[in-house]
């Protein structure tokens, strides 16, 4: 648009083309962009007007973190970030997407689960680190059956169904909230990491069938997917 200094106001916000919002400043010490002071105004020309201005303009960057900081609805999330000591990291320049629980989200966790992880911090950047995954990606990006592996390092799926979206079974409330270091996607439940046990290494290997019969026919899976810790000495199918 064509704005001359007369149509310039103490307080304005203008928003450029970049999509972000500059301030206007206007006292006794002059007319301010910003932080740059307006040197020289109103050069006019066929297409416009141009303001001289003594300071480059950097734009805001905004980040996910600073998303979850600003939204009324993830205290808990931006509290554990911060216990976590992530804050840092997840401001970096990614590109991060991150899946936000709401408070409500973790309010729904069994009572004592939230103060529990805020005690054990391996374990809380454990389960924050599968909300991220490392690259920006977009509703429109996402597809019925897919497999996307976090910073955790283990694997959500998203389920595209009449319902909805659904990572694993955390249901897509808000999406695609772009920042300058890639995009949050607000979801009603908290993911948890699933849970690899000495059995399931068992019953998952090619090698181990006879050994996994043994283990159920003893009745003792059960137990070896508690919470140990075990350490399991496992013949093959040849031994």
């Amino acid at each position: 648009a064509d704005v001359r200094s007369t149509d310039l106001m103490d307080g304005q916000m203008a928003t450029t083309i970049n999509g972000k919002d500059v301030t206007i400043s206007i006292n006794g010490n002059g007319v301010f962009i910003n932080n740059a002071q307006v040197t020289m105004v109103d050069l006019v020309a066929d297409n416009g007007v141009v303001h001289v201005i003594d300071a480059v303009l950097l734009p805001p960057v905004t980040t996910v973190v600073d998303v979850i900081v600003n939204s009324p609805d993830h205290n808990t999330l931006e509290a554990a970030v911060i216990a976590a000591d992530l804050a840092g990291t997840l401001s970096g320049d990614g590109p991060f997407t991150v899946f936000a629980p709401t408070d409500a989200a973790f309010d729904a966790l069994p009572a004592g689960t939230v103060e529990a992880l805020l005690d054990d911090i391996p374990a809380l950047t454990d389960i924050l680190l599968y909300h991220v995954l490392p690259a920006e990606v977009l509703s429109s990006d996402l597809n019925d059956g897919q497999i996307a592996t976090t910073i955790n390092g283990k694997d959500v799926t998203v389920t595209i169904n009449g319902n909805g979206v659904f990572i694993n079974d955390a249901q897509v409330t808000m999406a695609d909230i772009i920042t300058d270091n890639g995009v949050v996607h607000v979801i009603d439940a908290v993911l948890l990491p699933p849970v690899t046990t000495v059995v399931d290494v068992i019953v998952n290997s090619p090698d181990h069938n006879t050994l996994e019969a043994a283990v159920i026919a003893a009745d003792l899976a059960g137990t070896l997917s508690g919470d140990g810790p075990f350490t399991v000495f496992a013949p093959t199918d040849a031994a």
